[in-house]
């Protein structure tokens, strides 16, 4: 995935295998969960090396939603009050952002 992550940030909504058939998805994205996937990934197999590779690219894709998602620029918090207004997905996916967040807090922990 992250070998379709723009200069900015942005990651591809979906990608396909077969561009002939349906182009990459540029017009959407999804929130960023990568974060919680390497911590994952590290827990099982302690590369320390995996998570200095991808943490970069962790921190531009973040970087990235709170310049274009965080509309108001009240912050991820707030975001996550008036989600538990709405309905269960919603919820889900930003409980899931909040899951995102603090994995990067952690990586960022074990880099420094």
């Amino acid at each position: 995935m992250y070998d379709f992550q723009l200069d900015n940030g942005f990651i591809v909504d979906c990608i396909y295998r077969d561009t002939t058939i349906e182009k990459h998805n540029y017009r959407n994205t999804k929130p960023p969960l990568s974060a919680w996937s390497v911590w994952k990934v590290y827990e099982q197999d302690g590369d320390i090396d995996f998570i200095k590779e991808m943490y970069p690219k962790i921190v531009k894709q973040h970087n990235w939603w709170y310049k274009y998602r965080d509309y108001d620029k009240d912050g991820i918090l707030n975001s996550f009050k008036i989600r538990l207004k709405n309905e269960t997905e919603l919820e889900f996916n930003e409980a899931c952002a909040q899951v995102e967040r603090i994995a990067l807090i952690r990586l960022k922990d074990i880099l420094t």
